[in-house]
């Protein structure tokens, strides 16, 4: 099966076929997943860093900062 996860196509198709996995499975591929757009973000701000011009607006500041809040309790409760 070809799913363009990138673009979001045929998500009913996507969800079908995740439940179908098995519980390790399912964990590897959210997992996957979850730092494949982690290496994303981080790539994207390493380049606005470089970029002396750039000035991010307030929702840029505050959707990080609630995303730093979310992975900060993720990690706490891990721990």
């Amino acid at each position: 099966m070809n799913i363009d996860r990138e673009h979001g196509d045929d998500l009913d198709e996507l969800h079908s076929w995740e439940n179908n996995l098995s519980r390790p499975q399912r964990i590897l591929f959210k997992q996957q997943d979850f730092f494949m757009l982690a290496r994303d973000l981080a790539a994207n701000c390493r380049y606005l860093e470089a970029c002396n011009t750039w000035e991010p607006q307030d929702q840029h500041i505050e959707m990080l900062g609630d995303l730093v809040e979310i992975l900060n309790d993720v990690v706490s409760r891990r721990g």
